[in-house]
């Protein structure tokens, strides 16, 4: 694994839980929300980006993603 990947999942493990406390919802089901509703997608697509923004600017962003792909929480 490089470490461009382990700093990729590091970052998502960190906006997985600040997503769980935001929408009130266990980090499981956090995660699979994410994916299901293309957050996982986004947030690997757009990494470049996401990691120099602040965790709470990516965790609204990707609720609006979630949001716009039929998520409903």
């Amino acid at each position: 694994m490089s470490i461009l990947q382990c700093d990729m999942i590091e970052d998502f493990v960190l906006l997985n839980e600040m997503f769980s406390i935001k929408l009130g919802i266990s980090e499981r089901d956090s995660f699979n929300y994410l994916k299901n509703y293309g957050g996982v997608d986004f947030y690997e697509k757009h990494y470049a980006f996401e990691h120099t923004q602040s965790y709470e600017s990516t965790v609204n962003r990707l609720v609006k993603i979630c949001r716009q792909n039929g998520g409903t929480l």
